[in-house]
């Protein structure tokens, strides 16, 4: 006899009485991997990750919208990380005054800046902090970021430094912010995917590498300053978990800023960002670039070194993500496109072991001015598209043809 069948033979008081021990297990099995995290509840976790940033905007003096009763121990963690961030801020000599103007300039603008040495590195990747976390205050843009914030002021230090000493840039992108999603491993910070049991307040370890797509931006000499606000496990065309809230839409914030890319999408259109890095599979990058009104661009899968961009779908390889760029206008994509496609495809490409093709960017034929063919689908032939979605397609390709590209 199975033990169904032997079940259902003992009667009801058996049934409950096993039902009864399996949902005891199961709240001890909670109450265990309670216990293992140090942590009694969702709500812990995010009291912790908001007093750290809010600590960071104090120290910054960053006016805080949110007014909250802490406990007594809470209070005093935000006092330590209030003094170590004044100390490290005090280090880095910023200077507030020019922030607004930095972060207001075109990116091909900031970048001549940067290289002629009228704007310091430091100064940019301070401002560009201090206006993250004023759209994060309002937007939920930000994901585990601190730890990245802190290597930036010392990034921009070193090429301030490099500038000086050297009298020639980094690299293409000297001193250029740039914004990283969630997903994509950046050392010494929380690959967190939305989840509470991966972040630093729970006690998952930060990340020790740093993913290739990022090392290229770091060899054109960017400075990876924060990392932004994914959905709950990704795959979904809207941002929220229950680590780092709703990212909410900068022009109209009782929409959405879709998704997975929103808080990437949302902190560039806000200003808080020239330039990202984000990751597309079907939507990703474009459709939050879509909905907060910027640019978004999928290059072709290989194009790009996908290690380090992590995934909750492990072995994914028929239909693979890339990692896709964000910006303000299609200038600034295609700048920081090139300026990564180069570096893969020169010695930083080989020294960090790409696995993308390593083909330079194709200057001739996207300043050509040459009409393009492009292809055109209304459906895949499996699934319908809505009415509205068709017209915009077919609103899309006039305007190519207007153009003067065939479709």
């Amino acid at each position: 006899m199975s033990f169904t069948e032997t079940l259902f033979a003992a009667g009801p008081a058996a049934a409950g009485a096993l039902a009864a021990g399996i949902l005891v297990a199961l709240v001890a099995l909670a109450a265990a991997l309670r216990r293992s995290l140090g942590m009694r509840s969702v709500a812990l976790v995010r009291e912790r990750a908001k007093l750290e940033r809010d600590a960071w905007r104090m120290a910054w003096g960053i006016v805080i919208l949110r007014k909250k009763r802490t406990s007594a121990a809470m209070r005093v963690d935000v006092q330590v990380i209030v003094a170590q961030l004044r100390s490290v801020i005090g280090e880095a000599q910023v200077d507030p005054s020019c922030f607004d103007a930095v972060c207001a300039m075109p990116t091909s603008v900031l970048l001549k800046e940067l290289a002629s040495g009228s704007v310091s590195a430091v100064n940019t990747a301070a401002a560009f902090v201090t206006r993250a976390h004023q759209i994060d205050d309002q937007f939920h843009v930000l994901a585990d970021s601190i730890p990245m914030e802190l290597a930036a002021l010392e990034r921009g230090r070193y090429l301030d430094e490099y500038l000086k000493l050297r009298g020639k840039t980094f690299g293409p992108l000297h001193g250029l912010p740039i914004s990283v999603k969630d997903n994509l491993h950046v050392a010494r910070t929380a690959t967190t995917f939305g989840l509470v049991k991966r972040t630093r307040w729970a006690g998952a370890q930060a990340e020790k590498s740093t993913a290739a797509i990022v090392e290229l931006a770091l060899s054109a000499g960017a400075v990876p300053y924060v990392k932004t606000n994914v959905p709950q496990c990704l795959l979904s065309f809207e941002t929220v978990n229950f680590v780092f809230g709703t990212t909410k839409n900068p022009h109209d914030p009782e929409r959405t800023a879709g998704g997975s890319s929103g808080g990437e999408a949302a902190l560039i259109a806000a200003g808080g960002a020239p330039v990202g890095i984000g990751t597309d599979i079907g939507g990703s990058a474009r459709i939050p670039a879509f909905f907060c009104g910027i640019c978004g661009l999928k290059p072709t899968r290989k194009r790009i070194p996908q290690r380090g961009a992590d995934s909750v779908t492990r072995g994914q390889v028929a239909i693979s993500p890339t990692s896709g760029y964000l910006g303000r206008s299609v200038s600034d994509v295609a700048l920081f496109f090139r300026a990564i496609v180069d570096e893969n495809a020169g010695d930083c490409g080989s020294a960090i072991g790409s696995e993308a093709v390593p083909l330079p960017f194709q200057q001739h034929l996207f300043s050509s001015g040459d009409p393009l063919t492009i292809a055109v689908a209304e459906t895949d032939g499996f699934l319908a598209p809505s009415r509205r979605v068709r017209a915009g397609v077919r609103c899309a390709a006039e305007a190519l043809r207007a153009a003067g590209h065939e479709t």
